[in-house]
């Protein structure tokens, strides 16, 4: 537990700076508006805040909402849709167990902070699922998933075809599907078929971070793969851009 610990605190710190990266990229220079969001005030308004003189005036101006600020574009996040979690849990990936743990718990506070639906698909040749209500998770779970690994061989039809299932029941149309594997498997054309006309269909995207091994299995119902030596490699934190 306390490995796991110390690598969710670890993959916390970086996720909280990609989730920071990814707003501050979200907004529109080119647009001011009136507001009091201290993550979009305006240079010179900061500027005014630290002027003993002009000090007073930014404040009562701030406490009104009359402070200028960039205009914000494109969709608000917060809300969007479920995380969904495909990990390989497989004989192969016991060597990372506590790091795939820590990793885990660290997209799930994006999740929670978000207020998103979190499910966790663990896979090997069955599965195993785990839901949390908008990324909650209770300290009886995260002793269940710690003590949890299944091991065995490697099947992706069998998450991926649990992952629609949870998609299509949620109360979300759109989501972020996350597939983590080490291994390689061969899908059918037709599983293949099915399963792009569902993403298109409820609009969900998939980002595979494949540790490693092959992507040309991943490759063909992916929307981005990511290849990576292991968690803590600095390709595997674009996950945490979701």
């Amino acid at each position: 537990m306390k490995e796991i610990a110390d690598w969710a605190g670890r993959f916390k710190q970086v996720a909280r700076k990609k989730q920071k990266s990814k707003h501050s990229d979200s907004m529109e220079r080119s647009g001011v508006t009136l507001g009091n969001d201290i993550e979009r005030l305006l240079p010179m308004e900061l500027g005014l805040y630290t002027h003993p003189i002009t000090k007073n005036d930014f404040l009562r101006r701030f406490v009104e909402g009359q402070t200028m600020m960039y205009e914000q574009k494109g969709q608000e996040v917060l809300g969007k849709g479920p995380i969904v979690l495909c990990l390989d849990q497989s004989g192969s990936m016991h060597k990372l167990d506590t790091q795939s743990k820590g990793f885990t718990l660290a997209l799930m506070s994006i999740a929670r902070k978000q207020r998103r639906d979190f499910c966790l698909i663990l896979f090997s040749t069955r599965t195993k699922i785990f839901k949390y209500e908008r990324g909650k998770i209770k300290s009886s779970d995260m002793i269940n998933l710690a003590q949890t690994f299944l091991g065995g061989g490697t099947d992706f039809a069998l998450p991926l075809d649990r992952a629609m299932k949870v998609i299509n029941e949620s109360r979300f149309k759109q989501a972020d599907l996350v597939f983590v594997t080490d291994g390689e498997d061969r899908l059918k054309d037709s599983f293949l078929k099915a399963f792009n006309k569902k993403k298109k269909d409820k609009d969900f995207k998939v980002l595979s971070l494949v540790i490693g091994s092959s992507t040309n299995t991943v490759a063909q119902f992916s929307d981005k793969v990511v290849q990576v030596k292991d968690f803590n490699d600095a390709g595997s934190f674009t996950v945490f851009e979701i």
